[in-house]
């Protein structure tokens, strides 16, 4: 998986639908949207791989947990 484009895919999302991660992960109304978007960057992997990724690179300091204020 790269990470550079699941980034880039992320930042895109986040900016046209005013979120950052911690609601793509808890809403689903977010979070299905999301996965469809990057499912044709990412044929072969499960939605479940997608996020765990996201949240690896959120852990590691690759992406802001939140907004900020």
């Amino acid at each position: 998986m790269d990470d550079t484009v699941l980034t880039d895919g992320y930042q895109r999302f986040a900016g046209s639908h005013d979120c950052f991660l911690d609601g793509i992960l808890c809403d689903p109304e977010l979070r299905s949207p999301f996965v469809k978007e990057l499912q044709s960057e990412f044929a072969g992997y499960s939605e479940a791989e997608i996020l765990s990724r996201l949240v690896y690179l959120r852990k590691r300091g690759t992406l802001a947990r939140k907004k900020p204020r």
